[in-house]
């Protein structure tokens, strides 16, 4: 209680809520990141489509846009399922642990909240993306699509920068759900050592 009362202010910006709060404290290093790859991937790609004079950029949008709307909802219902069920987990006591403040890091607890949240807000972010640019493919003969590769390509680039920003995110998820598991190891083989130790004795 002591470090909490001599870091007060620390201790309520590391615990704002909302998308403001999560905007402020998620760990700028793992937002660069995450954004990092994908933007530079999807750049790349598209720079290099652009240059292929064959290349038919609305007929890849759709597909990319068909392509997104088969695996984000998906997705999104199960890092929604994956979230509860950690929120949910049973082991009290191994969530107090992981749950310390410290005002030089953040918990294990606040980094596995920040990798679901991320990962939820890119779904969601992407999903909507998508499903706008599907109404205005659809209506892509009334737009100047057919008109300028340079909007075709910034088009594509932007849905595909959230697609591997999405796929991503899972990655970031996969290593701290594995730091968790590591911890939650560590924590049982501790407490059957001490019971072990009382057996003996």
């Amino acid at each position: 209680m002591e470090i909490i009362k001599n870091n007060q202010e620390k201790f309520r910006g590391d615990h704002r809520q909302g998308l403001k709060g999560f905007v402020n404290i998620y760990p700028k290093e793992k937002l660069y990141s995450a954004l990092k790859l994908p933007f530079a991937v999807s750049l790349l790609l598209s720079i290099v489509f652009l240059n292929i004079n064959d290349w038919n950029y609305l007929d890849k949008i759709r597909g990319i846009l068909d392509l997104s709307m088969q695996i984000l909802p998906n997705l999104l219902g199960f890092m929604l399922g994956g979230f509860a069920i950690f929120l949910g987990f049973t082991d009290r006591e191994f969530i107090e642990k992981i749950s310390y403040f410290n005002p030089d890091e953040k918990s294990l607890f606040q980094l596995i909240s920040y990798a679901f949240t991320f990962s939820l807000l890119a779904i969601s972010i992407s999903l909507f993306v998508v499903v706008v640019s599907k109404l205005i493919v659809g209506a892509s003969s009334l737009l100047p699509f057919h008109y300028t590769n340079y909007l075709n390509a910034f088009f594509y680039w932007v849905l595909l920068f959230l697609l591997l920003v999405t796929l991503y995110s899972l990655y970031q998820i996969v290593i701290i759900l594995f730091d968790m598991a590591q911890s939650y190891h560590a924590s049982l083989s501790i407490k059957k050592a001490k019971d072990q130790t009382k057996n003996d004795d």
